[in-house]
């Protein structure tokens, strides 16, 4: 086999950054809502003990206080959320590469019982194969932790925000499949700002209007034509944001929207949340609504969490501008 696999890992020198300061400013903010939210509910259980004006006055005054405390709160979980998008997209890259090498392991072992290797040969190479699977469980044990740290700070906001969910994480691929395993040996991982990975790797956290179906190539056919021919009852186009043009068939019943990967329309950017809209078939008719999210659905430049679509409307989740259709 090969040479790469023949050195053990030391498993406990491997270490995930961690945003110390935003998860500090972040708890701060978490920790004056807190003692806000308590002190309006003693407002309301001292109602009646006190003049009308005095209770209106300083309940008032709470509640302007938890409105900044909101927008600060948002803001920073905007960031927390980027941190997050970085953490599952480098936990899914490290899971392919414990499959990977899982499966060099137990192909190893069945070459090894066909009598291909010699004891010796056979212990020191899996010895290396399993040095490099126990340093990838260690790489994922510190970024789960890290994802703990970030979402344990929203526990019990759930009205407020939409907690943060792992991307769904295909069947590791195999070696064939997956190109260029991570070099474990080589790979740095206490990195400082330039981020969680070497330049070599940036193109796994690039930021893209990923959608599930191809651009749709711009002919001088007319709307009921390509009805005619495909069955299509109503579209989506991205006017503005990355992938301008790709358009989306609305054939399901529901068409989930958002940054995770699960989504039917998946469109990549930090201010899009991980399930941000949904669209549903009303009969002939079509109903977006709003699923929580942080930065919330416009359609026609106004915020709605429900609106009834009408051929022509424009929506827009997050940076992205999309055009809606209907014969």
């Amino acid at each position: 086999m090969q040479d790469e696999i023949t050195k053990t890992e030391k498993v406990e020198e491997v270490k995930f950054p961690l945003n110390t300061k935003l998860l500090e400013e972040t708890s701060k903010i978490c920790m004056e809502r807190k003692i806000i939210k308590e002190r309006l509910e003693k407002i309301e259980l001292s109602k009646g003990k006190v003049s009308d004006k005095v209770y209106e006055r300083v309940k008032s005054d709470y509640l302007e206080q938890l409105k900044k405390n909101t927008d600060a709160l948002l803001e920073k979980k905007n960031d927390i959320d980027k941190e997050l998008e970085t953490l599952y997209e480098a936990k899914k890259k490290v899971e392919e590469n414990v499959g990977v090498h899982r499966e060099r392991l137990e192909e190893m072992e069945f070459r090894h019982q066909l009598g291909e290797y010699e004891e010796a040969e056979f212990l020191k190479l899996a010895d290396g194969v399993k040095g490099k699977i126990e340093k990838f469980e260690k790489v994922l044990a510190a970024i789960d932790s890290n994802i703990h740290e970030y979402e344990a700070l929203f526990e019990g906001e759930e009205a407020l925000f939409e907690t943060a969910r792992p991307m769904e994480v295909p069947p590791a691929p195999s070696s064939e499949e997956l190109s260029a395993p991570l070099d474990v040996e080589n790979e740095e991982y206490e990195i400082g700002e330039e981020g969680y990975f070497g330049e070599e790797d940036a193109h796994v956290f690039e930021t893209t209007g990923e959608v599930k179906i191809p651009p749709r190539e711009t002919t001088d056919v007319t709307q009921n034509e390509i009805q005619a021919d495909t069955g299509w009852t109503a579209m989506l186009t991205i006017v503005e944001g990355e992938g301008k043009g790709s358009t989306f068939e609305l054939k399901d019943d529901e068409i989930t929207i958002g940054r995770a990967s699960s989504n039917m329309i998946v469109l990549k950017e930090a201010k899009v949340s991980r399930h941000h809209a949904v669209i549903k078939r009303l009969g002939d008719g079509f109903l977006i609504q709003d699923m929580r999210s942080s930065n919330g659905v416009y359609v026609n430049n106004e915020r709605v969490s429900e609106c009834t679509l009408s051929d022509g409307d424009i929506i827009r989740i997050g940076d992205f501008v999309l055009k809606f259709s209907q014969p």
